[in-house]
């Protein structure tokens, strides 16, 4: 469920542009975010391509993420970003 979820989550948040105009994108982002809100804890494990300039190599990088209520720990290629809700 969290490789959905997060797949879901990687769209809506590429489309949060589009989804200022277009009422059927804020209706998927609402539900997504119900979903998440409802759940308990939550941890999933993603990659993210960055592309650069024509001719540049892609890299690909690869992290976790564990969040639970306001507070989320995000681990990207040793790249550590926490919040307990008072400290990001």
């Amino acid at each position: 469920m969290t490789k959905i979820f997060f797949a879901l989550l990687f769209v809506c948040m590429t489309t949060l542009v589009h989804a200022q105009n277009d009422p059927k994108a804020k209706v998927i982002l609402d539900n997504v975010s119900k979903k998440v809100k409802a759940l308990k804890s939550l941890k999933a494990n993603f990659s993210i391509t960055i592309t650069g300039a024509k001719g540049a190599k892609p890299q690909t990088k690869k992290g976790t993420v564990n969040m639970k209520g306001d507070k989320y720990f995000i681990n990207l290629s040793g790249q550590e970003i926490y919040c307990d809700t008072k400290t990001i």
